[in-house]
């Protein structure tokens, strides 16, 4: 019976713990929202597989899709915009400015970049190709109480990632 009860209270003391360290991890704050005319800057970054890296031969290249973006309240200056790495790197940030048409109504935009590299193991001794979907999300609110938390914004930053798939 005592063993039980032992057991029963490391088993809870552990709970306990597990909880707290829980709660002490940061929350990760919420993606900005933006006003109809505000101006976007697309941060995504690219991560190579576990083990490999980008290659800086092949330049970094994300595409929106033409029909998806007919379809939307943006406005981009480019379809297709082309990166060029000095080294190999196993991640990179690229910035793409947007801008959210003026007559844009309250809601979430949904939209998909493709993302194509060249990738190499690490040591350099294969290199392949990738070329993937990234999901992307806007979220667009006209109104907001001014000075309010979370209120839209007229210019800023949107942050995406995505890490390449290790090839098969």
């Amino acid at each position: 019976m005592t063993r039980i009860l032992m057991v029963t209270a490391i088993a809870g003391l552990l709970l306990a713990v597990l909880a707290a360290a829980e709660s002490d991890k940061p929350e990760k704050a919420p993606d900005p929202t933006f006003r109809p005319g505000a101006k976007v800057n697309l941060r995504l970054t690219l991560h190579a597989p576990e083990g490999w890296h980008l290659n800086y031969l092949v330049p970094l290249r994300v595409q929106f899709d033409p029909e998806q973006l007919r379809k939307l309240p943006l406005v981009v200056g480019k379809i297709t915009w082309e990166y060029k790495l000095d080294k190999y790197q196993p991640q990179y940030e690229l910035s793409i400015p947007v801008k959210v048409a003026k007559g844009a109504d309250d809601g979430t935009l949904h939209f998909t970049l493709t993302a194509a590299a060249g990738i190499c193991d690490e040591p350099v001794t294969q290199c392949t190709f990738v070329n993937e979907d990234v999901p992307v999300e806007l979220t667009v609110q006209a109104k907001a109480v001014k000075g309010a938390k979370g209120q839209a914004l007229a210019k800023g930053a949107l942050k995406a990632e995505h890490r390449f798939s290790p090839p098969e």
